[in-house]
């Protein structure tokens, strides 16, 4: 089996998303990228792991992926704990 690992880096835009699935088919995708730091502000959120995690599930879709796995956490409690 082959293992390829990529920059989290490059699923912040579609197309450099795209080019790393250039060598798909894989069987999985495993998606690990997340921002740990507490208390940053939505659009470091938005940005940093949402708009990471779509644009690598999009492309996993695309490029005939079988599975995408995306662990992440949710914080529950507020900043100032």
């Amino acid at each position: 089996p082959r293992l390829s690992l990529c920059n989290f880096v490059l699923f912040l835009f579609p197309a450099s998303a795209e080019k790393a699935f250039s060598d798909a088919p894989f069987d999985f995708c495993i998606n690990l990228a997340a921002e740990t730091k507490y208390g940053q502000s939505e659009e470091v959120y938005k940005e940093g792991v949402v708009k990471v995690s779509l644009n690598c599930a999009r492309q996993a879709a695309k490029s005939g992926i079988k599975r995408f796995i995306e662990v992440s956490t949710g914080q529950v409690y507020s900043g100032d704990k």
